[in-house]
Protein backbone atom coordinates (compact mmCIF):
# COMPACT_ATOMS: atom_id res chain seq x y z
CA UNK A 1 0.00 0.00 0.00
CA UNK A 2 1.40 3.48 -0.82
CA UNK A 3 2.55 5.50 2.15
CA UNK A 4 0.58 8.58 3.09
CA UNK A 5 2.55 11.82 2.96
CA UNK A 6 1.20 14.61 5.16
CA UNK A 7 -0.49 15.15 8.48
CA UNK A 8 -3.12 12.71 9.70
CA UNK A 9 -4.94 15.82 10.96
CA UNK A 10 -5.64 16.68 7.32
CA UNK A 11 -7.46 13.45 6.49
CA UNK A 12 -11.20 12.99 6.74
CA UNK A 13 -12.62 10.23 8.86
CA UNK A 14 -10.21 10.75 11.76
CA UNK A 15 -11.94 10.12 15.08
CA UNK A 16 -12.54 13.15 17.26
CA UNK A 17 -11.75 15.65 14.50
CA UNK A 18 -13.04 19.20 14.52
CA UNK A 19 -15.45 20.16 11.73
CA UNK A 20 -13.77 20.93 8.39
CA UNK A 21 -12.44 24.43 7.82
CA UNK A 22 -14.79 26.64 5.82
CA UNK A 23 -13.61 26.65 2.22
CA UNK A 24 -14.12 29.05 -0.65
CA UNK A 25 -14.40 27.84 -4.25
CA UNK A 26 -12.95 30.01 -7.01
CA UNK A 27 -12.81 27.89 -10.17
CA UNK A 28 -15.62 25.97 -11.84
CA UNK A 29 -15.25 22.20 -12.24
CA UNK A 30 -14.85 22.63 -15.99
CA UNK A 31 -11.96 25.08 -15.44
CA UNK A 32 -10.22 22.63 -13.12
CA UNK A 33 -10.64 19.90 -15.72
CA UNK A 34 -9.09 22.14 -18.40
CA UNK A 35 -6.04 22.82 -16.24
CA UNK A 36 -5.75 19.12 -15.39
CA UNK A 37 -5.83 18.11 -19.07
CA UNK A 38 -3.22 20.73 -19.91
CA UNK A 39 -0.88 19.59 -17.12
CA UNK A 40 -1.23 15.96 -18.17
CA UNK A 41 -0.54 16.86 -21.81
CA UNK A 42 2.68 18.70 -20.97
CA UNK A 43 3.89 15.90 -18.69
CA UNK A 44 3.10 13.01 -21.02
CA UNK A 45 4.18 14.71 -24.27
CA UNK A 46 7.25 16.66 -23.07
CA UNK A 47 8.19 14.96 -19.79
CA UNK A 48 11.10 15.72 -17.50
CA UNK A 49 14.63 16.59 -18.47
CA UNK A 50 16.74 14.38 -16.22
CA UNK A 51 20.47 15.19 -16.43
CA UNK A 52 21.53 11.99 -14.66
CA UNK A 53 21.78 8.68 -16.51
CA UNK A 54 21.28 6.59 -13.39
CA UNK A 55 18.06 8.37 -12.49
CA UNK A 56 16.80 8.09 -16.07
CA UNK A 57 17.35 4.32 -15.99
CA UNK A 58 15.64 3.94 -12.62
CA UNK A 59 12.63 5.96 -13.75
CA UNK A 60 12.42 3.84 -16.90
CA UNK A 61 12.37 0.74 -14.69
CA UNK A 62 9.39 2.27 -12.89
CA UNK A 63 7.36 2.62 -16.09
CA UNK A 64 8.46 5.98 -17.49
CA UNK A 65 9.21 6.31 -21.20
CA UNK A 66 12.82 7.24 -21.99
CA UNK A 67 13.33 8.93 -25.33
CA UNK A 68 16.46 7.53 -26.93
CA UNK A 69 19.30 9.98 -27.61
CA UNK A 70 17.66 12.48 -25.25
CA UNK A 71 17.69 13.28 -21.53
CA UNK A 72 13.89 13.19 -21.41
CA UNK A 73 11.73 10.75 -19.45
CA UNK A 74 7.95 10.86 -19.75
CA UNK A 75 5.31 9.61 -17.31
CA UNK A 76 2.53 7.61 -18.92
CA UNK A 77 -1.17 8.31 -18.53
CA UNK A 78 -1.42 5.09 -16.51
CA UNK A 79 1.19 6.30 -13.99
CA UNK A 80 -0.59 9.65 -13.64
CA UNK A 81 -3.97 7.91 -13.23
CA UNK A 82 -2.61 5.70 -10.43
CA UNK A 83 -0.95 8.64 -8.71
CA UNK A 84 -4.06 10.83 -8.72
CA UNK A 85 -6.31 7.93 -7.70
CA UNK A 86 -4.12 7.13 -4.69
CA UNK A 87 -3.91 10.84 -3.86
CA UNK A 88 -7.69 11.22 -3.84
CA UNK A 89 -8.05 8.00 -1.85
CA UNK A 90 -6.08 9.58 1.00
CA UNK A 91 -8.86 12.17 1.36
CA UNK A 92 -6.68 14.98 2.63
CA UNK A 93 -8.85 17.74 4.07
CA UNK A 94 -6.12 20.35 4.67
CA UNK A 95 -7.68 21.45 7.95
CA UNK A 96 -4.43 22.11 9.81
CA UNK A 97 -2.71 25.51 9.79
CA UNK A 98 0.97 25.99 10.55
CA UNK A 99 2.57 29.41 10.90
CA UNK A 100 6.29 29.89 10.28
CA UNK A 101 8.81 32.68 10.51
CA UNK A 102 12.37 32.59 9.23
CA UNK A 103 12.97 32.16 5.50
CA UNK A 104 16.61 33.33 5.64
CA UNK A 105 16.09 37.10 5.92
CA UNK A 106 19.35 38.86 5.09
CA UNK A 107 18.66 42.05 7.07
CA UNK A 108 16.50 43.19 9.95
CA UNK A 109 15.03 46.47 11.18
CA UNK A 110 16.26 47.06 14.71
CA UNK A 111 13.23 48.42 16.55
CA UNK A 112 15.48 49.95 19.21
CA UNK A 113 16.92 52.56 16.85
CA UNK A 114 14.96 52.10 13.61
CA UNK A 115 18.06 51.18 11.59
CA UNK A 116 18.23 48.41 8.99
CA UNK A 117 21.17 46.11 9.69
CA UNK A 118 22.61 42.89 8.26
CA UNK A 119 21.77 39.80 10.28
CA UNK A 120 24.43 38.42 12.61
CA UNK A 121 24.52 35.47 14.96
CA UNK A 122 23.23 37.73 17.75
CA UNK A 123 20.26 39.04 15.73
CA UNK A 124 19.39 35.56 14.46
CA UNK A 125 19.31 34.36 18.07
CA UNK A 126 16.89 37.19 18.86
CA UNK A 127 14.67 36.17 15.93
CA UNK A 128 14.75 32.60 17.17
CA UNK A 129 13.95 33.69 20.74
CA UNK A 130 10.84 35.67 19.76
CA UNK A 131 9.65 32.97 17.36
CA UNK A 132 10.24 30.19 19.88
CA UNK A 133 8.29 32.06 22.59
CA UNK A 134 5.24 33.16 20.59
CA UNK A 135 2.73 30.31 21.10
CA UNK A 136 1.02 30.78 17.72
CA UNK A 137 4.31 30.37 15.82
CA UNK A 138 4.68 26.69 14.93
CA UNK A 139 8.19 26.86 13.56
CA UNK A 140 11.17 29.08 12.88
CA UNK A 141 12.10 27.63 9.51
CA UNK A 142 15.54 28.65 8.30
CA UNK A 143 16.54 31.62 10.49
CA UNK A 144 18.44 34.63 9.16
CA UNK A 145 21.54 34.73 6.98
CA UNK A 146 24.48 35.54 9.27
CA UNK A 147 26.95 38.01 7.78
CA UNK A 148 29.49 37.70 10.60
CA UNK A 149 30.52 34.16 9.58
CA UNK A 150 32.22 33.15 6.30
CA UNK A 151 29.81 32.64 3.40
CA UNK A 152 30.98 29.14 2.53
CA UNK A 153 30.63 27.97 6.15
CA UNK A 154 27.29 29.61 6.99
CA UNK A 155 25.27 26.40 6.58
CA UNK A 156 27.41 24.70 9.26
CA UNK A 157 27.24 27.64 11.67
CA UNK A 158 23.47 27.82 11.17
CA UNK A 159 23.07 24.12 11.87
CA UNK A 160 25.09 24.34 15.09
CA UNK A 161 23.09 27.41 16.21
CA UNK A 162 19.78 25.66 15.54
CA UNK A 163 20.83 22.50 17.36
CA UNK A 164 22.21 24.46 20.32
CA UNK A 165 19.28 26.77 20.96
CA UNK A 166 16.27 25.80 18.85
CA UNK A 167 13.26 23.76 19.87
CA UNK A 168 10.82 24.92 17.18
CA UNK A 169 13.63 26.13 14.91
CA UNK A 170 14.58 24.05 11.90
CA UNK A 171 16.86 24.51 8.93
CA UNK A 172 16.99 21.97 6.15
CA UNK A 173 17.71 23.85 2.93
CA UNK A 174 21.12 25.26 3.86
CA UNK A 175 23.21 22.59 2.17
CA UNK A 176 23.17 22.57 -1.62
CA UNK A 177 26.61 21.36 -2.73
CA UNK A 178 27.94 17.83 -3.03
CA UNK A 179 31.31 18.84 -1.56
CA UNK A 180 29.53 19.90 1.64
CA UNK A 181 28.13 16.42 2.20
CA UNK A 182 31.12 14.73 3.96
CA UNK A 183 31.35 17.50 6.56
CA UNK A 184 27.56 17.60 6.97
CA UNK A 185 27.62 13.86 7.60
CA UNK A 186 30.38 14.28 10.20
CA UNK A 187 28.51 17.16 11.87
CA UNK A 188 25.34 15.06 12.02
CA UNK A 189 27.24 12.04 13.37
CA UNK A 190 28.60 14.14 16.23
CA UNK A 191 25.19 15.58 17.05
CA UNK A 192 23.62 12.11 16.96
CA UNK A 193 26.30 10.86 19.36
CA UNK A 194 25.57 13.74 21.73
CA UNK A 195 21.82 13.04 21.68
CA UNK A 196 22.20 9.26 21.77
CA UNK A 197 20.35 8.90 18.46
CA UNK A 198 20.93 7.12 15.20
CA UNK A 199 22.43 9.43 12.60
CA UNK A 200 19.50 8.72 10.30
CA UNK A 201 17.23 10.51 12.77
CA UNK A 202 19.10 13.81 12.36
CA UNK A 203 20.50 13.72 8.82
CA UNK A 204 18.31 14.21 5.76
CA UNK A 205 18.53 16.38 2.69
CA UNK A 206 16.36 18.70 0.63
CA UNK A 207 16.92 20.50 -2.63
CA UNK A 208 14.85 22.89 -4.72
CA UNK A 209 14.81 21.81 -8.35
CA UNK A 210 16.05 24.34 -10.92
CA UNK A 211 12.91 24.20 -13.09
CA UNK A 212 9.44 22.70 -12.93
CA UNK A 213 10.42 19.99 -15.44
CA UNK A 214 14.14 19.60 -14.77
CA UNK A 215 16.18 17.37 -12.46
CA UNK A 216 19.67 18.90 -12.74
CA UNK A 217 22.88 16.90 -12.55
CA UNK A 218 24.11 18.60 -9.36
CA UNK A 219 20.81 18.05 -7.57
CA UNK A 220 20.74 14.41 -8.67
CA UNK A 221 24.30 13.88 -7.42
CA UNK A 222 23.26 15.40 -4.09
CA UNK A 223 20.20 13.12 -4.01
CA UNK A 224 22.29 9.97 -4.53
CA UNK A 225 24.91 10.90 -1.93
CA UNK A 226 22.18 10.84 0.70
CA UNK A 227 20.22 7.88 -0.65
CA UNK A 228 23.27 5.65 -1.21
CA UNK A 229 24.19 6.13 2.45
CA UNK A 230 20.65 5.28 3.55
CA UNK A 231 19.54 8.81 4.48
CA UNK A 232 16.33 10.56 3.56
CA UNK A 233 16.24 13.13 0.80
CA UNK A 234 13.37 15.01 -0.82
CA UNK A 235 13.21 17.22 -3.83
CA UNK A 236 11.20 20.40 -3.40
CA UNK A 237 9.23 22.41 -5.93
CA UNK A 238 11.17 24.74 -8.22
CA UNK A 239 8.61 27.53 -7.53
CA UNK A 240 8.44 29.20 -10.97
CA UNK A 241 7.97 32.98 -11.04
CA UNK A 242 5.04 34.37 -13.01
CA UNK A 243 6.58 36.32 -15.89
CA UNK A 244 9.92 34.48 -15.73
CA UNK A 245 9.83 30.66 -15.59
CA UNK A 246 6.01 30.76 -15.74
CA UNK A 247 3.80 32.56 -18.29
CA UNK A 248 2.68 36.11 -17.50
CA UNK A 249 -0.98 35.07 -17.38
CA UNK A 250 -2.92 33.85 -14.38
CA UNK A 251 -3.96 30.54 -15.92
CA UNK A 252 -0.48 30.00 -17.40
CA UNK A 253 1.20 30.61 -14.05
CA UNK A 254 -1.27 28.28 -12.31
CA UNK A 255 -0.53 25.61 -14.91
CA UNK A 256 3.23 25.99 -14.41
CA UNK A 257 2.79 25.70 -10.64
CA UNK A 258 0.64 22.59 -11.07
CA UNK A 259 3.24 20.95 -13.30
CA UNK A 260 5.91 21.87 -10.74
CA UNK A 261 4.03 20.38 -7.79
CA UNK A 262 2.88 17.29 -9.68
CA UNK A 263 6.45 16.63 -10.84
CA UNK A 264 7.73 16.64 -7.25
CA UNK A 265 4.83 14.60 -5.89
CA UNK A 266 4.91 12.09 -8.73
CA UNK A 267 8.66 11.57 -8.39
CA UNK A 268 8.42 10.60 -4.73
CA UNK A 269 5.32 8.52 -5.47
CA UNK A 270 7.08 6.30 -8.03
CA UNK A 271 10.44 6.37 -6.26
CA UNK A 272 9.45 6.08 -2.58
CA UNK A 273 5.79 5.09 -2.59
CA UNK A 274 4.82 8.35 -0.89
CA UNK A 275 1.42 9.83 -1.67
CA UNK A 276 1.22 13.60 -1.49
CA UNK A 277 0.94 16.79 -3.50
CA UNK A 278 2.34 20.10 -2.28
CA UNK A 279 1.31 23.24 -4.15
CA UNK A 280 2.60 26.74 -3.48
CA UNK A 281 1.53 30.17 -4.70
CA UNK A 282 4.06 31.42 -7.25
CA UNK A 283 5.86 34.72 -6.97
CA UNK A 284 4.86 37.41 -9.48
CA UNK A 285 7.31 39.45 -11.55
CA UNK A 286 6.54 43.15 -11.07
CA UNK A 287 6.67 44.40 -14.67
CA UNK A 288 7.29 48.00 -13.57
CA UNK A 289 10.40 47.15 -11.56
CA UNK A 290 11.40 43.68 -12.89
CA UNK A 291 11.45 42.47 -9.28
CA UNK A 292 9.67 39.35 -7.94
CA UNK A 293 6.91 39.97 -5.41
CA UNK A 294 4.16 38.12 -3.53
CA UNK A 295 2.19 40.91 -1.84
CA UNK A 296 0.39 41.91 -5.06
CA UNK A 297 -3.21 41.46 -6.29
CA UNK A 298 -2.13 38.86 -8.87
CA UNK A 299 -0.98 36.65 -6.00
CA UNK A 300 -4.53 36.54 -4.66
CA UNK A 301 -5.88 35.24 -7.97
CA UNK A 302 -3.08 32.69 -8.18
CA UNK A 303 -3.73 31.56 -4.61
CA UNK A 304 -7.48 31.16 -5.13
CA UNK A 305 -7.00 29.35 -8.43
CA UNK A 306 -4.43 26.97 -6.95
CA UNK A 307 -6.65 26.31 -3.96
CA UNK A 308 -9.40 25.10 -6.30
CA UNK A 309 -6.90 22.79 -7.99
CA UNK A 310 -5.69 21.58 -4.58
CA UNK A 311 -9.28 20.61 -3.79
CA UNK A 312 -9.69 19.04 -7.23
CA UNK A 313 -6.65 16.78 -6.80
CA UNK A 314 -6.91 16.30 -3.04
CA UNK A 315 -3.54 17.96 -2.37
CA UNK A 316 -1.97 17.36 1.03
CA UNK A 317 -0.22 20.75 1.33
CA UNK A 318 -1.01 24.24 0.06
CA UNK A 319 1.67 26.77 0.96
CA UNK A 320 1.49 30.54 0.82
CA UNK A 321 3.66 33.42 2.02
CA UNK A 322 0.62 35.37 3.15
CA UNK A 323 2.68 37.60 5.41
CA UNK A 324 4.73 39.06 2.55
CA UNK A 325 4.29 42.77 1.88
CA UNK A 326 5.89 45.32 -0.41
CA UNK A 327 5.60 47.97 2.31
CA UNK A 328 8.79 49.48 3.73
CA UNK A 329 7.47 50.20 7.22
CA UNK A 330 5.44 48.28 9.78
CA UNK A 331 2.97 51.08 10.47
CA UNK A 332 1.77 51.75 6.93
CA UNK A 333 -1.66 51.28 5.41
CA UNK A 334 -0.13 49.28 2.55
CA UNK A 335 1.49 46.84 4.96
CA UNK A 336 -1.72 46.16 6.84
CA UNK A 337 -3.88 45.97 3.72
CA UNK A 338 -1.61 43.53 1.88
CA UNK A 339 -1.12 41.29 4.89
CA UNK A 340 -4.68 40.98 6.08
CA UNK A 341 -6.10 40.64 2.55
CA UNK A 342 -3.79 37.75 1.66
CA UNK A 343 -4.11 36.19 5.10
CA UNK A 344 -7.91 36.02 5.12
CA UNK A 345 -7.96 34.66 1.58
CA UNK A 346 -5.32 32.05 2.46
CA UNK A 347 -7.22 30.97 5.55
CA UNK A 348 -10.51 30.63 3.71
CA UNK A 349 -9.17 28.58 0.82
CA UNK A 350 -7.38 25.85 2.73
CA UNK A 351 -3.74 26.97 2.95
CA UNK A 352 -1.90 24.70 5.39
CA UNK A 353 1.52 26.36 5.57
CA UNK A 354 1.85 30.10 6.22
CA UNK A 355 5.40 31.38 5.79
CA UNK A 356 7.44 34.58 6.11
CA UNK A 357 5.91 35.89 9.34
CA UNK A 358 7.66 39.11 10.35
CA UNK A 359 8.95 39.94 6.84
CA UNK A 360 8.82 43.38 5.21
CA UNK A 361 9.81 45.21 2.06
CA UNK A 362 9.51 42.79 -0.84
CA UNK A 363 11.60 41.78 -2.72
CA UNK A 364 14.14 42.51 0.00
CA UNK A 365 14.39 39.90 2.69
CA UNK A 366 14.04 42.00 5.85
CA UNK A 367 12.72 40.84 9.21
CA UNK A 368 11.26 42.85 12.07
CA UNK A 369 10.58 41.57 15.57
CA UNK A 370 7.62 43.92 16.20
CA UNK A 371 6.19 42.85 12.84
CA UNK A 372 6.57 39.22 13.91
CA UNK A 373 4.66 39.97 17.12
CA UNK A 374 1.90 41.72 15.16
CA UNK A 375 1.74 38.85 12.66
CA UNK A 376 1.37 36.41 15.54
CA UNK A 377 -1.64 38.40 16.74
CA UNK A 378 -3.16 38.23 13.24
CA UNK A 379 -2.46 34.49 13.07
CA UNK A 380 -4.24 34.01 16.39
CA UNK A 381 -7.23 35.90 15.01
CA UNK A 382 -7.26 33.65 11.92
CA UNK A 383 -7.26 30.54 14.08
CA UNK A 384 -10.15 32.02 16.04
CA UNK A 385 -11.99 32.83 12.79
CA UNK A 386 -11.70 29.29 11.44
CA UNK A 387 -12.43 27.54 14.69
CA UNK A 388 -16.14 27.88 13.98
CA UNK A 389 -18.82 27.97 16.65
CA UNK A 390 -21.48 25.72 18.11
CA UNK A 391 -25.20 26.16 17.56
CA UNK A 392 -27.35 24.61 20.28
CA UNK A 393 -29.96 25.73 22.78
CA UNK A 394 -27.40 26.59 25.44
CA UNK A 395 -25.09 28.58 23.12
CA UNK A 396 -28.05 30.46 21.64
CA UNK A 397 -29.14 31.31 25.21
CA UNK A 398 -32.63 29.97 24.58
CA UNK A 399 -33.52 29.48 28.26
CA UNK A 400 -32.56 33.08 29.06
CA UNK A 401 -34.34 34.51 26.02
CA UNK A 402 -37.53 32.55 26.70
CA UNK A 403 -37.40 33.55 30.35
CA UNK A 404 -36.95 37.26 29.65
CA UNK A 405 -36.70 38.15 25.95
CA UNK A 406 -36.85 41.92 26.66
CA UNK A 407 -33.74 42.14 28.85
CA UNK A 408 -31.39 45.01 28.03
CA UNK A 409 -28.04 43.39 28.86
CA UNK A 410 -26.34 40.02 29.21
CA UNK A 411 -23.19 41.39 30.84
CA UNK A 412 -23.87 40.09 34.35
CA UNK A 413 -25.48 36.82 33.30
CA UNK A 414 -23.86 33.51 34.43
CA UNK A 415 -24.29 32.46 30.77
CA UNK A 416 -21.87 35.21 29.74
CA UNK A 417 -19.33 34.26 32.38
CA UNK A 418 -19.53 30.61 31.33
CA UNK A 419 -18.98 31.15 27.62
CA UNK A 420 -17.14 34.45 27.21
CA UNK A 421 -13.60 33.06 27.09
CA UNK A 422 -14.55 30.36 24.61
CA UNK A 423 -16.61 32.56 22.31
CA UNK A 424 -14.69 35.85 22.26
CA UNK A 425 -11.17 36.55 21.02
CA UNK A 426 -9.33 38.30 23.83
CA UNK A 427 -6.29 39.81 22.10
CA UNK A 428 -3.73 42.09 23.65
CA UNK A 429 -2.26 44.19 20.84
CA UNK A 430 -5.23 45.49 18.86
CA UNK A 431 -7.21 47.47 21.44
CA UNK A 432 -9.02 50.81 21.28
CA UNK A 433 -9.74 53.73 23.56
CA UNK A 434 -13.24 54.54 24.71
CA UNK A 435 -13.38 57.58 22.41
CA UNK A 436 -11.13 59.60 20.15
CA UNK A 437 -9.71 62.45 22.22
CA UNK A 438 -6.42 63.85 23.41
CA UNK A 439 -5.97 60.93 25.81
CA UNK A 440 -6.43 58.27 23.13
CA UNK A 441 -4.06 60.10 20.76
CA UNK A 442 -1.36 60.05 23.39
CA UNK A 443 -1.94 56.40 24.24
CA UNK A 444 0.45 53.64 23.26
CA UNK A 445 -0.28 52.34 19.74
CA UNK A 446 -0.06 48.75 18.51
CA UNK A 447 3.48 49.15 17.16
CA UNK A 448 4.73 50.40 20.50
CA UNK A 449 2.95 47.55 22.26
CA UNK A 450 4.54 45.11 19.81
CA UNK A 451 8.00 46.59 20.50
CA UNK A 452 7.42 46.26 24.22
CA UNK A 453 6.27 42.65 23.80
CA UNK A 454 9.33 41.82 21.68
CA UNK A 455 11.58 43.29 24.37
CA UNK A 456 9.75 41.26 27.01
CA UNK A 457 10.32 38.07 25.04
CA UNK A 458 14.02 38.94 24.79
CA UNK A 459 14.53 39.56 28.52
CA UNK A 460 15.86 36.06 29.04
CA UNK A 461 18.31 34.36 26.65
CA UNK A 462 17.21 31.18 24.95
CA UNK A 463 17.99 28.17 27.12
CA UNK A 464 20.75 25.97 25.84
CA UNK A 465 19.86 22.54 24.55
CA UNK A 466 23.56 21.63 24.37
CA UNK A 467 26.39 22.34 26.81
CA UNK A 468 29.24 24.67 25.88
CA UNK A 469 31.54 21.67 25.41
CA UNK A 470 29.01 19.95 23.14
CA UNK A 471 28.61 23.10 21.08
CA UNK A 472 32.40 23.43 20.78
CA UNK A 473 32.58 19.80 19.63
CA UNK A 474 30.17 20.62 16.78
CA UNK A 475 31.88 23.92 16.01
CA UNK A 476 35.08 22.03 15.19
CA UNK A 477 33.34 20.85 12.01
CA UNK A 478 32.13 24.37 11.17
CA UNK A 479 35.71 25.66 11.49
CA UNK A 480 36.90 22.77 9.33
CA UNK A 481 34.37 23.88 6.70
CA UNK A 482 35.81 27.40 6.84
CA UNK A 483 39.24 26.01 5.96
CA UNK A 484 38.34 23.33 3.42
CA UNK A 485 35.41 24.79 1.50
CA UNK A 486 36.79 28.27 0.86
Amino acid sequence: MPRQHGSVDDRSGTQGQAPPRPRTSYLEESQCQSLDRAARRVLTQKGWRVECGRLRRELEERGFVHREQEELVLPTEDILDRYFADLRAQRFRRDSMRFHTGGYPTHFIDHRDGEMKPHTQASVLELMAVGERLPVVDGVSAPGTMFDVPLHARPFHTKVLVWTYGEKTTGSFEFTRVDEYPLLKELSRRYADIKGQDIGAVLSGNAFREHALVFGRDKCDFFYRFRDDGFGFRFSNALPVMGLQAPATISGAILASLIDGITTGLFHYVYDGDVGLALATPTVLDMSTSMPRKGVPESLKLLLGLSSMADYYGASVLGNQAFRSQAKSVMSYQNGAERIGHLIAACMCGVTSFNAMGHLSEPDSISSLPQLVLDAEMAAQMRYLLRGFEIDADRMAMPQLLDDPYRMTFVAEPHTVEHMRDEMHLGGLFVGAERYDAVSQAAEDEYERACREADRLLEEPLPRRLTCDEEAYLMEVAHQAERELA
